[in-house]
């Protein structure tokens, strides 16, 4: 299973936000992502205002269940992270396996398969807390 065009962007979006201090608005309407379905470029866009504007609240839910500090963690684990905290703990919508699987793919993707077990066992664990596991 490969991961969503959506989640790609939303995590590309979010890395460069941190990394550079881009623009989410910008960089969700430049023409990188203009081939993105009308679906897709609805979902990037929630995911990254979504994970900007509950940041705060996600990263308190992380640290929660990581020995590490947030903002000590490498760049492509905490974005993942927080996609996934995001769509488990605020979208509804989004079954938590497809959550944890799509973020535990993007970390491999980013940091060439580093901080994948972090990433799968942190989610699942968070995950396992509100579904009553």
């Amino acid at each position: 299973m490969s991961t969503s065009p959506a989640r790609a962007t939303a995590f590309d979006v979010l890395l460069r936000i941190e990394q550079q201090d881009a623009y989410s608005a910008e960089l969700l309407h430049s023409s990188q992502y203009a081939k993105l379905s009308s679906a897709d470029h609805g979902l990037a866009t929630e995911l990254v205002m979504g994970v900007l504007r509950w940041r705060s609240l996600l990263d308190a839910e992380i640290g929660r269940f990581s020995d590490k500090r947030v903002e000590k963690l490498d760049v492509e684990v905490r974005t993942a992270l927080r996609l996934a905290a995001y769509q488990w703990l605020v979208l509804n919508r989004i079954p938590g396996r497809a959550a944890v699987h799509e973020s535990v793919e993007l970390v491999k993707r980013g940091s060439q398969g580093l901080g994948c077990s972090f990433c799968k066992c942190g989610v699942a664990e968070a995950g396992g807390k509100y579904q009553g596991g």
